[in-house]
């Protein structure tokens, strides 16, 4: 009797690949004592948020045998109050991730697509196709989301359309300005999913006024996590704010208890330590203009985000990537992206990105 598998698959998801990780952490660690200096997954260098420790704390006080509230109140009344929104305009789910996947499966089917960016986080593509649906791939204009050519491509078939702003992993950036020309032509039958993973890195008068556009516009989903700022990657939780009739039909959907205890009172505990995220703010524009005079001196063609991240353009990217890895410094490669000669780093720490600073110089020295 042979024991291969049988199973019949479907072809949407026979084709979806499986994320994989910029490295093997458990291998590159067993390599060398030396610190390891991780910039590939954009988390937040200074570490772990201090609120994580209050909620510890207070996790005592918890029955952990019971599960967790699946409405997550406490939470929700946290977010409603900085966001000045109402609760019933919100959901919280097990980071950013989950919240695009919901979106995806409330809105699409078989026979229907959504628009995205060609460069694009690859989470948009992955719900669009778990849905059955068609993605529909727009080249962007320099680093930025062409938006008159997302407006053009709409059908009556297309739902969604998945932004991100600040982007990931190229570094474009929309302004009120603009998103508010766009969003003022997208029929009101199609959602657009605002992905701002990253714009607790951006500062707060460049931002899109959430409540302001909430109150004119029903096809507006923003989602928002607390893995980057926040110092909360390894925890898992992330909130999207959206019109209640949307958030109320994404909860019919939803996993009642993806999101537990511990992640509820660190996100909880987290937003009351705003001070935590306004220096990390701050330092990473400080380090980010270093690191980018580095890469300016060395003669590195690069981009800066407006988030947590700078991309380099390399002649042999693949080369680089393993000499990087070698050093023990981890980094993104953007090949999957379509982007074969780029890689991503995040902006470290001033110790990391003087580490990284070295290791091109060394290099740039080989190549020469």
């Amino acid at each position: 009797m042979s024991n291969s598998c049988q199973l019949v698959f479907p072809s949407h998801i026979e084709r979806l690949p499986r994320y994989r990780p910029a490295a093997d952490l458990a291998v590159v660690s067993e390599t060398s004592a030396e610190p390891l200096v991780n910039l590939a997954s954009n988390e937040n260098p200074y570490g772990t948020n201090p609120g994580f420790a209050d909620a510890l704390n207070e996790i005592t006080r918890f029955n952990l045998a019971e599960y967790p509230d699946p409405d997550a109140l406490r939470l929700k009344t946290a977010i409603a109050a900085k966001n000045h929104v109402s609760i019933d305009q919100l959901i919280i789910a097990n980071g950013s991730d989950e919240l695009i996947d919901l979106s995806a499966r409330t809105l699409l089917a078989p026979g229907t697509n959504a628009i995205f960016d060609e460069y694009s986080f690859v989470a948009y593509r992955k719900a669009t196709y778990l849905a059955g649906a068609t993605g529909v791939s727009v080249r962007p204009s320099g680093w930025n989301a062409d938006l008159n050519e997302m407006l053009r491509v709409i059908d009556t078939n297309t739902r969604m359309i998945f932004l991100a702003n600040p982007s990931n992993p190229t570094p474009g950036f929309i302004s009120t300005a603009e998103f508010d020309s766009f969003i003022s032509r997208v029929p009101a039958t199609v959602l657009v999913v605002l992905d701002e993973a990253y714009i607790d890195f951006v500062e707060p008068n460049e931002r899109i006024d959430c409540k302001l556009l909430l109150q004119s516009r029903s096809n507006v989903f923003i989602t928002r996590t607390f893995s980057k700022a926040y110092g909360l990657a390894g925890v898992r939780v992330g909130y999207g704010i959206g019109s209640p009739t949307l958030i109320n039909m994404m909860n019919r959907i939803r996993q009642p208890f993806s999101v537990g205890v511990l992640p509820q009172l660190a996100a909880v505990n987290a937003l009351a330590n705003e001070g935590f995220v306004n220096e990390t703010r701050a330092k990473n524009i400080e380090q980010k203009a270093r690191l980018s005079e580095g890469l300016s001196d060395l003669g590195i063609e690069h981009a800066a985000s407006k988030g947590n991240f700078i991309i380099v353009k390399l002649r042999a990217p693949s080369a680089a990537h393993e000499a990087l890895q070698a050093k023990r410094i981890l980094v993104r490669r953007l090949a999957s992206y379509g982007l074969s000669d780029w890689l991503r780093l995040t902006i470290g720490t001033e110790s990391q990105n003087r580490i990284v600073l070295d290791a091109f110089r060394t290099l740039t020295q080989q190549a020469n």
